[in-house]
């Protein structure tokens, strides 16, 4: 594991390397994703998609972090974080993006001030 990335206590949303998922997810909180989801994930919180994570379909949340492969949008209010390995095919849409060497990121990269979204 990056040693940027530490996985916290508390998580609300997880789905395990042998977990396959066809819909939507809504939810507040952090979510790890080390399964696979066919579908769109919204989060009033962060977004964690572990080596083992698959995910086809967007991404809301505050904070997303990849290691895995992502296909889809991305819109996140705050960070992007691509670490080595990682694949996203797809446009984002987020207040900062950081990418490390080895990370693949096909599509277009918009930075936003999400600031009035803010509380």
């Amino acid at each position: 594991m990056p040693k940027d990335i530490t996985r916290p206590e508390k998580i609300d949303v997880a789905l395990s390397p042998d977990t396959k998922l066809t819909g939507d997810i809504e939810s507040k909180g952090l979510m790890c994703l080390d399964g696979s989801i066919k579908g769109n994930i919204k989060m009033d919180g962060d977004v964690y998609i572990g080596k083992t994570g698959a995910m086809e379909g967007n991404i809301s949340a505050r904070e997303v972090q990849i290691l895995g492969r992502v296909t889809g949008n991305i819109t996140a209010t705050g960070t992007l974080r691509m670490f080595n390995g990682a694949t996203l095919q797809g446009d984002v849409q987020v207040g900062s993006f950081v990418a490390e060497q080895g990370a693949v990121f096909k599509g277009k990269c918009t930075m936003s001030d999400f600031s009035d979204l803010k509380g």
